[in-house]
C-alpha cells in the first residue's frame, strides 16, 4: 500500500532524519514546490539469499503475519525450482 502524506517540509520526523542522513539532498529537494512524501506499507516481501553456500527463499507475508524460509535447488533439465527443506 502507498499513500501520499503531504510535503516533506510538513513532516518534522522525516525532515529530522533526512537532514541528519542526507544533508545535501535535504538542502536541494525538501522545499521544492512539487516534492511529495509517500508512506509505503508492504504486503509481501520475497528475498532470495544464500546461507553457507545454500540457496533459500525468505518470505515475509505482512497480511497473514507469517514468515518462512525455505531451501531450494534448481532442476536445470526441467527448468524448475525444487524445495530442499
Amino acid at each position: 500500500m502507498c499513500k501520499e502524506v503531504g510535503r516533506p517540509s510538513d513532516n518534522r520526523k522525516f525532515i529530522e532524519l533526512f537532514k541528519k542522513n542526507y544533508e545535501s539532498s535535504y538542502e536541494k529537494y525538501s522545499n521544492l514546490k512539487d516534492e511529495v512524501l509517500f508512506e509505503i506499507s508492504p504486503n509481501y516481501i520475497q528475498k532470495w539469499l544464500y546461507i553457507d553456500g545454500k540457496a533459500y527463499i525468505e518470505k515475509f507475508d505482512f497480511l497473514k503475519q507469517s514468515y518462512t524460509i525455505d531451501g531450494y535447488d534448481v532442476d536445470t533439465e526441467n527448468n524448475i525450482f525444487l524445495e530442499t527443506d
